[in-house]
């Protein structure tokens, strides 16, 4: 699997590793796994044996939470609690691998 674009028309969706969806957002793997506990964000997919892998709208999920963190000076909690507003809610995706 590549990380090449996320996302291109009329192609599967690419799925990044946790490691690449941490390195690009600027956060460590615990941090999402953290916000995965927290309900914040979900990966999109797992591989047979269990890896997260990241579409764009669950990196672009992790990037509004942490503006939100900074803009606001919020905590992770009150940043979920506004992330979970239904216009800021994604939509809802399983992709199996």
């Amino acid at each position: 699997m590549t990380a090449g674009s996320i996302g291109a028309p009329g192609a599967a969706p690419t799925l990044l590793p946790i490691g690449e969806a941490a390195t690009r957002l600027g956060v460590s793997t615990r941090t999402l796994r953290y916000y995965e506990e927290l309900g914040l964000v979900a990966p999109s997919g797992r591989t047979q044996g269990g890896s997260r892998r990241y579409a764009e709208p669950d990196v672009e999920r992790v990037q509004h939470v942490r503006e939100l963190q900074q803009v606001l000076g919020s905590t992770t909690r009150s940043a979920s609690s506004r992330a979970s507003a239904p216009s800021c809610a994604p939509p809802p995706a399983a992709i199996e691998m």
